[in-house]
């Protein structure tokens, strides 16, 4: 069905064939009946039926004449290959004599299910005549004309007549339509390709406005330049990355300021993961937040230098998932490193590090979940021993009187005397001890300090895997020491290591090489296709057109004869435009608007029906939408009211009253005069509006582009791009009309 859509463009006598249908409709039983008694009538006249279709090929010339005319008229794309094409065209009028085998033939090719349904058909006739040579029957043609149609309807007599005439008329058609399928097959194909990047392109941006809703969640706190300017560097920063996904950068940005970013360390931050992510894009929102969180630990504001050191941290834990290493190690460091204030923050966050590595390892915990709680616990419990060590020693004191008492009473047990004998030891040997106030000071204080080690662990804290990791790691020459020194020895905050890891992630081999070129080509793509606004929005039109024509037909034959020439295109690439005619997005808008109020028009014949009033509504409510659709392509492309301008004077004086949906959710008519009127009044207020604002923005543009002139760094940050003064219009319109 879908080519039989795609075929007919009615002519003159088609629209006298389609009044006949409509009061067909109208007596729908009666037809039935007369079917019955004329089907042998019929099958007699399949020679003269399959004869007029080939006949009509006569006519082909004609119609691609007009096809071809119209596409002149229609898209660049159809102006540029007209040329060639009407070379092709020439010879197509040959097809009217070929046999109804060929065109069948060519028919499978275009539409399997259809094509099988014709060779039944083709048989049954054959059946009926074995002797049909399908000669010329165009004198028979030429007298069926609309009085003839009209007396068809109403005389059971002519019924064979009229059938003749209905299926000559569309047979004409079809025949035309295998010619120009054969004809311009790399129009087709052309258009196709451009419609699919419109589709794209509105999916992209869908998928994008998804992101940026939750996004806007987490940057309420930001300032509105802020917040629009964090959302949409997202394209910007795919380009200078190579990173595909756009909406993962959004995502990602939101993430970075949940975390503390302001607007410059988010987009450095998301920037700096992106390089990292290019070929693991699912990690890009962990190492985001994790850019940010360790610079609470390391106090460094490079999210280069604290990506880097991340990766390096990596490099020496069990944790073998990047993105798992992110969400858990940042964490850890962020706790561990407020346990020792007075010390540096980038040496007590690769301590940190280390020690976190030494656990994951000695546990085996791939995850890095456990081992992110046991290193927390540990530096909590060294901290709250050595941070209050002389309060420790005050503690021990009254543990030994009171332990004292009660050996004097008699009361004590083996278990009281040796915590006894341990808590004399520690005091001895805290006597005029100070706190190292480091992490690893604190754990080499353990190792050289046994009674002070004692103490320490006399404290019930962790979970009971990691009991004998906090033991091994505070026994001096211990394996598990060693290995968490080296892996300090390793483990820098530098923005060296980062700068190392991106080189091997786009060019360490050949098949790293091919992956980065294949993201960065891809993140163009993609970007390119969030930037084309208007593109997404000619996609949509299209696609809600397509979709409304199909869900709104009438009923019966008559409806089905009503949309051929309204859905002519709707769903065909190729097609498309000439159904929608206009090379601007406002156009394509405005004429998907016009044919959706003719199909209210339609509906409305004779009254609505139960089962036509969704359909009505469905139809009110995209002429509203094709209307917004309209304005919103004038708000960012003024100038393409030009071309609107004349369709819309003649569509206010012709045609249907347009029914729109009513504050109150009612459908009602308004008047064509008034409601074209009200359009251009809003078309007029959007184009002054947005040219306004296009100027301001372009003179701003302007200005900042000039003052980044003035550092390296400017310039290397500088203006915005088209498509970004595009955006910004739209939305400073959409502001002072309070939207």
């Amino acid at each position: 069905m879908a080519r039989a859509k795609a075929v007919v463009e009615l002519t003159s006598d088609e629209q006298r064939l389609l009044d006949g249908f409509r009061k067909i409709e109208s007596a729908d039983a009666s037809t039935r009946e007369h079917l019955k008694k004329t089907g042998q009538t019929i099958e007699q006249h399949g020679k003269s039926v399959i004869d007029s279709m080939l006949s009509a090929g006569k006519a082909t010339n004609a119609t691609t004449e007009k096809i071809l005319s119209q596409l002149k008229r229609t898209t660049k794309e159809g102006r540029q290959l007209f040329g060639a094409l009407n070379d092709s065209m020439s010879e197509l009028g040959l097809n009217g004599r070929q046999s109804v085998d060929e065109i069948v033939a060519k028919l499978d090719e275009v539409d399997p299910k259809v094509a099988e349904q014709a060779k039944k058909m083709l048989a049954h006739w054959r059946s009926a005549d074995k002797q049909v040579h399908f000669h010329n029957t165009e004198q028979e043609i030429e007298r069926l004309g609309k009085v003839n149609e009209k007396a068809a309807v109403s005389s059971t007599g002519d019924w064979s007549t009229f059938a003749t005439s209905t299926i000559t008329k569309i047979g004409s058609v079809v025949t035309a339509y295998f010619g120009i399928q054969e004809g311009i097959q790399a129009v087709n194909a052309f258009l196709r390709t451009q419609n699919e990047l419109y589709s794209e392109a509105l999916n992209k941006q869908t998928e994008l406005a998804q992101a940026q809703q939750e996004g806007f969640k987490n940057l309420a706190g930001l300032s509105e330049a802020s917040r629009l300017g964090l959302i949409e560097s997202a394209p910007d920063i795919a380009r200078a990355t190579g990173f595909s996904s756009i909406a993962g950068l959004v995502k990602a940005t939101g993430s970075a300021v949940s975390a503390g970013a302001d607007k410059a360390s988010a987009q450095s931050a998301v920037t700096a993961a992106a390089l990292l992510s290019i070929n693991t894009p699912e990690a890009i929102d962990e190492l985001s937040s994790a850019a940010i969180d360790l610079r609470r630990a390391t106090g460094s504001d490079d999210a280069r230098e604290n990506l880097g050191f991340l990766t390096l941290a990596g490099t020496q834990a069990r944790v073998v998932d990047p993105n798992a290493l992110a969400e858990t190690i940042a964490p850890a460091l962020v706790n561990t490193v407020g346990t020792v204030p007075e010390q540096n923050r980038k040496e007590a966050s690769r301590q940190a590090a280390a020690l976190f590595a030494a656990f994951s390892k000695e546990t085996a915990d791939t995850t890095g979940r456990s081992t992110s709680t046991a290193t927390t616990q540990f530096a909590n419990e060294l901290g709250s021993f050595f941070g209050n060590f002389q309060q420790q020693m005050i503690d021990a004191r009254s543990k030994v009187e009171l332990l004292d008492r009660k050996i004097a009473d008699g009361k004590d047990t083996e278990a009281n005397r040796e915590d006894r004998k341990r808590l004399l030891a520690f005091i001895e040997q805290g006597k005029g001890f100070q706190d190292p106030a480091t992490l690893f000071g604190r754990i080499s204080a353990l190792q050289t300090n046994n009674a002070i080690r004692d103490q320490f662990f006399s404290r019930e804290f962790g979970e009971v895997q990691f009991k004998g990791a906090f033991k091994r790691v505070t026994t001096a020459a211990d394996a598990l020491d060693k290995s968490m020194r080296e892996s300090f020895g390793t483990i820098q905050v530098d923005r060296a290591a980062f700068d190392n890891q991106v080189r091997e992630i786009s060019g360490g081999t050949a098949p790293l090489r091919l992956a980065a070129l294949q993201s960065r080509f891809k993140a163009a793509s993609e970007a390119s296709k969030v930037d084309d606004t208007l593109g997404g929005l000619r996609g949509l039109v299209r696609e809600q057109f397509g979709q409304v024509m199909e869900e709104t037909r009438g009923t019966g034959f008559a409806g089905f004869i009503e949309s051929l020439p309204r859905e002519f295109g709707a769903r065909d690439s190729m097609f498309a435009s000439a159904n929608l005619p206009g090379s601007s997005v406002a156009a394509e808008a405005f004429n998907a608007m016009t044919r959706t109020i003719g199909r209210q028009g339609f509906l409305s014949m004779g009254g609505v029906s139960l089962e036509e009033a969704p359909k009505m509504e469905q139809a009110a409510i995209a002429v509203e939408g094709f209307r917004g659709a309209m304005l919103e392509a004038v708000r960012q492309d003024p100038a393409s009211i030009n071309e609107i301008a004349r369709d819309i004077r003649m569509t206010a004086s012709v045609g249907a009253d347009p029914r729109i949906r009513q504050a109150d959710g009612s459908i009602a008519q308004v008047p064509r005069e008034e409601f074209f009127g009200d359009l251009v009044r809003e078309l007029l207020k959007v184009t002054a509006e947005s040219t306004r604002v296009q100027k301001e923005m372009k003179a701003e543009l302007t200005k900042s582009r000039r003052a980044t002139e003035e550092t390296a760094r400017n310039t290397k940050n500088g203006g915005r791009s088209p498509s970004q003064v595009q955006r910004e219009t739209a939305r400073e319109t959409d502001r002072r009309a309070g939207r």
